[in-house]
């Protein structure tokens, strides 16, 4: 789509969600990232069950949560691997680590045990 277009923001393509233009862009320029594609379960247009989200990056590597969604966030079981390396396999509630979890940082030092409200407990 060419600059000015307009999308649906519920627009479906082989179960793949795309964000909107504005979205897209607004990723792009304050966080760095150009787009976001999510395959998997859906309730009511949300992420909802089993399903995998790619931020793709404007410069550099990817960053990918694979696992359970509720009410559109990370809830449940799920990994998510950043874009320095670093990768988290655990549990997750309304979108932050929650619960039992192994984080290996980038610099190859691991932290096994419990998170509360996305940090270690």
């Amino acid at each position: 789509q060419g600059a000015g277009a307009t999308c649906d923001p519920q627009k479906f393509v082989r179960g793949v969600i795309l964000n909107p233009v504005v979205i897209l862009l607004y990723y792009c320029f304050s966080h760095h990232y150009l787009w976001s594609v999510y395959e998997g379960e859906l309730k009511v247009g949300m992420r909802d069950g089993k399903g995998t989200m790619r931020w793709a990056r404007c410069f550099g590597s990817d960053r990918v949560y694979d696992g359970e969604w509720m009410h559109d966030h990370s809830h449940g079981k799920g990994t998510m691997r950043d874009v320095d390396g670093s990768v988290y396999e655990g549990e997750w509630r309304d979108g932050k680590k929650e619960g039992e979890g192994t984080m290996q940082y980038a610099s190859g030092s691991v932290y096994e045990g419990g998170w509360k409200d996305g940090k270690i407990h």
